[in-house]
């Protein structure tokens, strides 16, 4: 009997001192936010240069696999490997023919891959040959 009235009391003043506790806290972050003083806004220097990147220049490597590989798409790949208007296009334009690259992007007719084909046409006219990642 004892026993569980002294649990029934010690259940109710920690409850208690829980509550105080927690409102104490608050009280203090409260009270700690208005004595601390806020960091200052770090404003980045404004550059009066635009942001610019080197002009990409593939390897020979690179350039030598991207002729081969287009050599075989143009040559007429089977069935499972027949590829789209859009690759020819941007191996035209990742090598510098923008051109062909042009014409290759009219020859397509694919309208799943819309903003894919912007996204080239968009470069070819920008004369940028630099490879672009973005999400097919």
């Amino acid at each position: 009997m004892y026993r569980s009235h002294q649990q029934k009391v010690n259940a109710e003043v920690d409850a208690q001192w829980r509550q105080d506790y927690i409102a104490s806290l608050s009280r203090f972050r409260c009270l700690l936010h208005k004595l601390r003083p806020s960091a200052p806004k770090s404003d980045f220097p404004k550059s009066t240069r635009p942001f610019t990147v080197p002009p990409f220049r593939p390897t020979t490597e690179q350039t030598e696999n991207m002729k081969a590989l287009l050599a075989l798409f143009l040559d007429g790949a089977e069935a499972p490997f027949k590829p789209d208007g859009l690759e020819i296009a941007e191996l035209h334009r990742e090598l510098g023919q923008y051109e062909a690259s042009a014409a290759a992007l009219d020859s397509c007719d694919d309208r799943h891959q819309l903003v894919t084909k912007k996204v080239i046409a968009m470069l070819v006219d920008e004369r940028s040959s630099a490879p672009v990642r973005f999400r097919l």
